[in-house]
């Protein structure tokens, strides 16, 4: 019985092993799609902050700062929330090695 777990964790330990950048890509895209939506969107807000503050418009720099705190707070809890989905998954698909159910 010990055995047999040993050898599931290894054989998915070499599954993910083998498992080139873009695949890594990917598979984290899939499992949470907010998290790059919420990068991408902090990353348009700096980028429009620093055209407003060029140009010396302090209320659209004000605002797009707002948007920016905002985008990178969805991130994180976009983040969060995928987290503790995917580790929950992983604590029962783990028990489900361990003990043989199915």
């Amino acid at each position: 019985m010990q055995m047999d777990w040993q050898q599931k964790e290894l054989q998915k330990y070499n599954e993910i092993k083998e498992e080139t950048t873009i695949q890594k890509l990917k598979r984290k895209i899939t499992s949470n799609p907010f998290v790059p939506l919420g990068f991408l969107g902090t990353v348009y807000m700096m980028g429009r902050m620093i055209r407003l503050n060029r140009r010396g418009d302090k209320l659209g720099f004000i605002q797009a700062q707002r948007y920016r705190i905002a985008l990178s707070f969805f991130t994180i809890g976009c983040a969060t929330i995928g987290y503790y989905y995917d580790h929950q998954d992983r604590l029962e698909s783990d028990f489900k090695i361990k003990f043989n159910k199915e």
